[in-house]
């Protein structure tokens, strides 16, 4: 995107942390309401223009067009915040981690994705409850990590 259009873009990737003790401690039910009250949450703080997706049990990515790095790490403490600052349902305490990565000129999609991953990656080894900005843009492996990147529309 950043090459066709000459326009920035980021990516979040926001992980719930510990949500496997939420279901085991208030059950699956709960777990899901959780991710419902999870996702309303997130949605309040972005922008029409910004998509939302769960990509996996806990982990949401939410893709920025028009956002750098920087403005994307401010929006990502933002949602940090608005995720920890109230309990969900009645007493279930939620905290998440997350990274943020610019796409860099002629990066595939793959590969800004693996940045924000490892980025990821490194806010839950650290101690969680945080944001890490991934590093500048990572070299394919071997195998080639994907097709270039789609244009993301709104």
């Amino acid at each position: 995107m950043r090459e066709r259009y000459e326009r920035v873009s980021s990516l979040i990737l926001l992980d719930l942390d510990y949500f496997k003790l939420i279901n085991d401690q208030w059950g699956h039910l709960a777990g899901d309401k959780v991710l419902k009250e999870m996702t309303l949450r997130l949605r309040k703080r972005l922008r029409e223009s910004d998509q939302l997706f769960r990509i996996g049990g806990e982990e949401f990515m939410i893709v920025l067009p028009e956002t750098s790095q920087q403005e994307g790490n401010l929006l990502a403490h933002q949602l940090l915040t608005s995720i920890s600052a109230r309990p969900f349902l009645e007493d279930i305490k939620v905290t998440a981690s997350a990274s943020i990565a610019e796409v860099s000129k002629g990066e595939t999609w793959s590969v800004w994705l693996n940045r924000a991953d490892q980025a990821l990656y490194e806010a839950k080894s650290q101690g969680r409850n945080q944001v890490i900005s991934a590093a500048g843009q990572l070299e394919p492996d071997s195998q080639g990590l994907g097709e270039p990147m789609p244009p993301v529309t709104s």
